[in-house]
């Protein structure tokens, strides 16, 4: 639609991600037009074409600037206070006036599991952790994919207990909290057609053979080295 109604190049005029679409201030009323023309309609809280301020993709800017703030839900896991201090780090504005809080975070975590990774890494791998520039918008991985440390410079990563040096690879390996799903060793009954008919539902759903029975939003906690460099 965009490219319809000559919204310029791709990834340089115009952006789409979902259903979140950047466009030219210039070609606001024609995209918008035709989005109503085709059955769409847009959520007017979030559409934003005049004035200074801008939202999109998660992030809230005022004059081009980032000041969505760091949102706290809970802090009632170690994963938590993790993924919040590296929240701290989201922009230089909130870094700056949020670094006695980091400290604060910083203290809050037993040293022997007190795990750190450089600065600047990939932000799908670690929840929480937004690069300065981020190739896409950014999104809470799932619970296997990723795991959590505290983003640091470079003194206090190389400084660490938990980071040592793998010869190996030239470069540095670093320990990190893993959360994996709970298991139901026991299926889905006692009748063995229902564990049958589980276990078929799974593999046509395209499910490992050990992951059709495990519990929703119930995890469980690992430490693991993870390589880097």
């Amino acid at each position: 639609m965009c490219s319809a109604c000559e919204g310029g190049r791709i990834a340089v005029d115009y952006r789409a991600y979902g259903d979140d679409i950047i466009v030219r201030k210039s070609k606001f009323p024609a995209v918008t037009d035709l989005l109503g023309r085709c059955g769409f309609t847009l959520n007017g809280k979030k559409t934003f074409s005049s004035g200074v301020f801008r939202e999109s993709c998660g992030g809230d800017f005022w004059q081009g600037v980032d000041v969505r703030p760091a949102e706290l839900e809970s802090l009632s896991s170690l994963s938590e206070v993790f993924v919040f201090h590296n929240l701290l780090r989201s922009s230089d504005m909130c870094e700056m006036y949020m670094s006695s809080v980091k400290e604060y975070l910083w203290t809050l975590i037993p040293e022997d599991v007190r795990f750190v990774v450089p600065l600047g890494i990939e932000a799908s791998w670690l929840p929480g952790v937004i690069p300065r520039k981020p190739k896409f918008h950014h999104v809470k991985p799932e619970v296997a994919m990723g795991g959590f440390a505290l983003e640091m410079h470079d003194e206090r990563f190389l400084s660490s207990p938990h980071v040592r040096r793998n010869t190996h690879i030239q470069g540095w390996e670093f320990k990190e909290l893993i959360e994996r799903p709970r298991h139901v060793v026991s299926g889905y009954g006692r009748d063995p057609r229902q564990v049958d008919a589980a276990i078929l539902y799974a593999a046509l759903s395209g499910s490992s053979p050990d992951g059709y029975n495990n519990l929703r939003r119930s995890t469980k906690t690992d430490v693991r080295w993870r390589a880097h460099g």
